[in-house]
């Protein structure tokens, strides 16, 4: 089993579909030389003949790519706020969604003087 893989900064833009920008999430779809786009840029450019990057010939449009699919799947990150305590590691696609919800996020200290910044356990220790 492979632990703690990452993606250099100057490559996670492969994690992103190529049109949106967005984080890739299944289904995936590709040209023929694979270079991808989400599902929704997909269902925009269903009658494009031309890849957006390469201008490859499409007949029949963006292909699903079952394997990038199974690449996003496993791309796991920590959260950002596990300085305060979050242990979760979602994938790269739903990181948005549990920063969200996430009881782990950073509050900052009433105290007009005060600067301390922590998780709301951590807040309530403080106080």
């Amino acid at each position: 089993m492979v632990h703690d893989v990452t993606v250099a900064d100057e490559n996670v833009d492969v994690l992103e579909c190529g049109i949106c920008y967005r984080p890739l999430k299944p289904p995936i779809f590709q040209c023929a030389k694979g270079h991808v786009v989400c599902s929704l840029c997909s269902d925009r450019l269903k009658d494009a003949v031309k890849c957006h990057v390469c201008r490859v010939a499409m007949p029949g449009g963006y292909q699903q790519c079952h394997a990038m699919e199974r690449v996003v799947d496993s791309v796991r990150m920590p959260c950002p706020h596990a300085p305060y305590g979050c242990d979760t590691r979602t994938t790269y696609h739903l990181q948005e969604e549990h920063l969200l919800e996430c009881p782990h996020a950073p509050c900052c200290c009433p105290g007009d003087a005060c600067c301390f910044i922590g998780s709301v356990a951590m807040l309530v220790m403080h106080l």
